[in-house]
């Protein structure tokens, strides 16, 4: 496997020219002459920047300022090769580099155990990704084959996974022969249900198959606020208790206690009525089986009761009695049509069913979101969402929406190996519906589209994926950002320069930023790049220098283990300067190579417009070609992949 000594030698590598290196790697002092005064609050003397290796001048005074770094110091700096580029008025951002792995001295492809491409891709709207990769398995995963599927439109709503492996037993592994478990549930805005069973084999020699069968079969039911409990019950009794079970009078004692101080702390009363009675006499352990039903009458009226003169009296609540008891009587609301539970073990066979069908939940939902809103200082955004919480509700009742789920989990330990195999889907009738209705009340935010597929298998030592990813949604990236304002305002110890920071990410009128990644038995490529309507917005762009110099494209190429960087610079001396008064500049040294107005013809690096944005899916007008892309975190990173470096640049050389 790659260890961690090759990923963080890779890792370096790559960061050495996507950041660092966007900067000459290596330099220890500030060509530029950095403000260090935002970083240490000290200011930077001019005197101590590094001198400018070469100068083109232009007649009106702007300049190329040329920087040469060799890496000597950097190990494995020749094994990466590659150019990148920022430019204000174009508002791109471009990096592309490549390696090969015979070329480090610490990583090499076999050990990397990764091959194949990645893609990511992000639009103020959209966020979409693919990948086919291939990487090495360890002896511990064998058989492993996996499908997952969802999907999210207008339209749909459903989701399936079918996921099979094997896996090496581990040594403190729960002593259980095999397991299944089935599983179904169905929801509407105001009802719940689910039903399901368990059933697992116990190896022979394990301590729970060893005691005497277990029965437990408990169904609770509601009506006009009275629970009705029916139990069929069959258990151990031990000698040391035998004198609470074994007459008929002493087991409908025993029961008439143990429920009485039930309905007591819910402040109601509690009937128990025994049907059926048995008592086996054995050595030590006898068996009882009883039949009883306990009828609580009060609790729900009690319980709302209580509730709120709580609500009323607490002070962290605005609430009058009139309002309190309003919300507990929502809450209350809550009726439980049937609550079945089963459960049988029997040497080494355990086994036990379900089944809930529970009414008026939403009531409860609502209840406590009025709860929620009643607190004094409750933020003004944190009100909406629960707002926003009724509004889902009631687009759920006036759209029908149904949700239904079902799944399969069955577990095999063997001696050295346990297998485990997942089924499962989920689908929504009247989606379509409920959409609409969502629109009808504003709340788009709730009705992004989202679809995926996701393929794994091992073969022989390899494991094999491959997936597809895309999300849109209105406005998702403006979201994002509030959110992200929102977060950093109510947390106190979030420094004002975030919010700042979003703000101008917000203003810099993001329009695309992809990264892609392909990896082979032989070589690696990443590349990134970013387009933005307005990128002198974002912090540092143009780069203002202490000297009053702006920066408005830098753009550099690695090779041979050597970085060189080309800045280009506005008004760096007065028009048609000469030698001489270039020369009085205080980035041009002794041995600095100046090159006046006029006397020099010479193309330097630039980005490539067109490439770029054709990698970018941008089309002549600005407009995005329908293209692929993928994952939501993957955002942040593509742009961060790209401006990361500059950001470097920026701190290091304004």
């Amino acid at each position: 496997m790659f260890g961690k000594k090759q990923i963080f030698a890779l890792l370096l590598a790559l960061l050495l020219v996507t950041s660092a290196g966007v900067v000459a790697v290596g330099a220890t002092a500030d060509p530029l002459g950095s403000s260090t005064q935002a970083q240490t609050g000290e200011q930077t003397d001019v005197d101590d920047v590094d001198d400018v290796d070469e100068v083109y001048v232009e007649e009106n005074g702007d300049a190329i300022l040329v920087y040469e770094e060799a890496h000597d110091d950097a190990d494995d700096a020749d094994a990466l090769a590659g150019e990148f580029g920022l430019e204000t008025q174009s508002g791109l951002m471009h990096v592309l580099y490549s390696g090969t792995f015979d070329e480090f001295e610490d990583v090499d492809q076999d050990e990397l155990g990764v091959a194949g491409d990645l893609s990511v891709k992000m639009t103020p709207e959209s966020i979409t990704s693919s990948g086919d990769l291939t990487t090495n398995t360890t002896d511990d995963v064998e058989n492993l084959e996996a499908t997952v599927e969802n999907t999210r439109t207008r339209t749909t709503a459903s989701s399936s996974a079918d996921v099979t492996v094997s896996v090496a037993t581990a040594e403190n592994a729960p002593a259980v022969g095999s397991a299944t478990v089935d599983a179904e549930t169905k929801t509407t805005a105001s009802t719940f249900t689910s039903a399901g069973s368990v059933s697992a084999s116990l190896p022979a020699d394990s301590v729970a198959a060893q005691g005497a069968g277990e029965h437990l079969e408990v169904t609770i039911t509601e009506t006009d606020g009275t629970y009705d409990l029916e139990v069929v019950e069959q258990t151990t009794v031990f000698d040391w208790e035998r004198d609470s079970w074994d007459t008929r009078a002493d087991a409908e004692a025993s029961l008439e206690s143990r429920y009485a101080g039930v309905a007591m702390g819910l402040g109601g009363t509690a009937d128990v009525s025994l049907e059926e009675y048995d008592f086996e006499e054995g050595d030590s352990e006898h068996a009882v089986s009883l039949e009883y039903t306990v009828t609580f009458q009060d609790v729900k009226d009690q319980l709302a009761s209580q509730l709120a003169q709580q609500l009323a009296t607490n002070s962290e609540f605005d609430l009058d009695e009139h309002e309190a008891q309003s919300i507990a009587d929502r809450i209350a609301a809550l009726e439980v049509d049937r609550i079945h539970y089963s459960l049988d073990a029997s040497g080494t066979d355990l086994s036990s069913e379900w089944d809930v069908a529970i009414d008026n939940y939403d009531e409860l939902v609502l209840g406590f979101v009025e709860i929620a809103e009643s607190v004094d200082d409750l933020d003004d955004d944190l009100a909406d969402q629960y707002d926003e919480i009724g509004e889902t509700i009631d687009a759920q009742n006036e759209a029908d929406l149904v949700r239904t789920s079902s799944w399969n989990l069955s577990i095999d330990v063997e001696e050295d190996r346990t297998t485990y195999a997942f089924t499962g889907q989920s689908d929504a009738d009247n989606w379509e519906a409920y959409v609409t209705e969502l629109e009808d009340r504003g709340l788009e935010q709730y009705v992004g589209e989202t679809t995926y597929e996701f393929d794994a298998q091992t073969v022989d030592d390899e494991l094999e994926i491959s997936y597809d990813y895309e999300s849109s949604q209105d406005e998702m990236l403006d979201r994002a950002l509030d959110q992200l304002i929102q977060s950093a305002e109510q947390d106190g110890d979030v420094d004002e320069d975030v919010v700042e920071t979003v703000e101008n990410v917000r203003n810099s009128e993001f329009e695309v930023a992809k990264l892609s990644a392909s990896v082979d038995e032989e070589s690696f490529e990443v590349r990134s790049a970013a387009m933005f309507d307005n990128l002198a917005a974002l912090e540092g762009v143009p780069i203002e220098t202490d000297d009053n110099l702006t920066v408005t494209a830098v753009h550099g190429e690695t090779d041979d283990g050597t970085t060189t960087t080309y800045v280009t610079v506005e008004e760096f001396v007065g028009e048609d300067a000469s030698e001489s008064q270039i020369r009085e500049h205080d980035r041009v040294g002794e041995e600095t190579a100046v090159h006046e107005p006029g006397e020099w013809d010479r193309e330097f690096p630039s980005i490539d417009d067109e490439a770029v944005q054709s990698y970018l899916g941008v089309a002549d007008d600005g407009s995005l070609l329908p293209v692929d892309t993928p994952v939501a975190v993957a955002l942040l990173a593509v742009i961060a992949l790209v401006a990361a470096g500059a950001g470097v640049f920026y701190r290091r050389r304004s």
